[in-house]
């Protein structure tokens, strides 16, 4: 099963971070597993409210 290396997004993040991440994929039965760890609640949350930011 391949895993993925976790890369951090380029654009500003709320207080706080993620301690770490990681993700293992099986895209051809469409079955993707994440798994991150985050300092506290309030910086979770923070950063899943926060709105993307196109690619450049």
């Amino acid at each position: 099963m391949p895993t993925l290396r976790w890369t951090p997004p380029k654009h500003p993040r709320p207080q706080g971070r993620a301690l770490g991440a990681s993700l293992i994929a099986q895209p051809l039965k469409g079955v993707f597993w994440t798994l991150s760890a985050w300092e506290d609640r309030a910086t979770l949350y923070g950063y899943a409210k926060a709105e993307p930011i196109a690619a450049s």
